[in-house]
């Protein structure tokens, strides 16, 4: 994946990307004390729109007080608008927005007391996560060896840049198997999530989710809720264990990064007929039309840049 792109906004100003460097002696690269978010912008009538914008940045601080850091040099507009003034001045239609805080000075000792913070935001083109055969055929996953972080082992309501070692060493699992996704089973062993997606299946006409305690309550995924709604489908918050999924007439996942893909093989057993299923593919149909702004109801999810 090529994440270069002209400009980097870069700890207060718009800066060329080469330009945008952090020390190797920074002890966020060194322990994964910072917190980041993803954010897409997409082509709209109206011109390019980022997708929940003010609920990313919201979230973003969120992870900071979740992490413990209180002295954020940023204030949430000023956020906002480094999102849209990078898809700005690098002239992107459609982008992958990453933003991230950052212990720009202290923090060795493992201490974040007298840590100084910056923050820096970066966006390029990316277009499917899994490619469009993904989005049209679906992916297979296997539930993976590695449980998911423990809430008091590793704080899980922050997005927070070391947490996801937990999901890299499940997605590199999973991939070694010859699959493409890992699916994350907490302490306990119910379905939590994915390495970086909430979790859906459909049965009998019922959509189920894992209940919120045990995963990262994406946006994407409460998007999601507000369009099930819409069509009148029975939606349930549920403890979910693996034969859940091998027994789904549909598994589907959702994120900012691969938005809705159905999961057609598990463990190398069939979901349903194989295939992706009706309710995946009408929930993709309207996620489309929402992102694209061609949703009127749905305008004050889109931040025009």
């Amino acid at each position: 994946m090529n994440v270069e792109s002209k400009f980097v906004w870069h700890q207060g100003k718009l800066v060329p990307y080469e330009k945008a460097t952090i020390h190797f002696l920074n002890t966020s690269f060194h322990y994964g004390t910072g917190v980041f978010e993803g954010l897409r912008a997409y082509d709209t009538s109206k011109g390019p729109a980022i997708f929940r914008l003010k609920d990313h940045m919201e979230r973003l601080l969120s992870s900071a007080k979740i992490l413990g850091v209180n002295n954020l040099p940023y204030d949430l507009d000023t956020l906002m608008e480094s999102c849209k003034e990078v898809v700005k001045a690098n002239d992107l239609k459609e982008a992958y927005i990453r933003p991230m805080f950052y212990a720009r000075e202290g923090g060795w000792g493992l201490s974040l007391k007298e840590t100084v913070w910056d923050y820096s935001v970066a966006a390029w083109r990316w277009d499917k996560y899994h490619g469009n055969q993904a989005k049209n055929e679906g992916i297979k996953a296997k539930v993976s060896s590695y449980n998911r972080n423990h809430i008091n082992v590793s704080l899980t309501k922050g997005k927070i840049c070391g947490n996801y070692v937990n999901s890299v060493l499940a997605k590199a699992e999973a991939q070694r198997s010859g699959v493409q996704e890992a699916i994350m089973l907490d302490s306990n062993g119910f379905v939590a999530e994915c390495t970086g997606q909430n979790l859906f299946i459909v049965k009998k006409g019922q959509i189920k989710t894992p209940v919120p305690h045990l995963i990262l309550e994406g946006l994407t995924r409460d998007t999601i809720f507000s369009l099930i709604e819409d069509e009148n489908i029975p939606l349930e918050e549920m403890i979910l264990t693996r034969d859940h999924l091998y027994l789904a007439d549909e598994v589907f996942i959702v994120g900012t990064a691969n938005e809705i893909l159905p999961m057609v093989e598990i463990d190398g057993i069939t979901i349903g007929d194989g295939k992706p299923g009706p309710t995946c593919r009408k929930l993709q149909e309207l996620y489309e039309k929402l992102i694209h702004g061609k949703l009127e109801k749905y305008w004050n999810h889109l931040d025009w840049v």
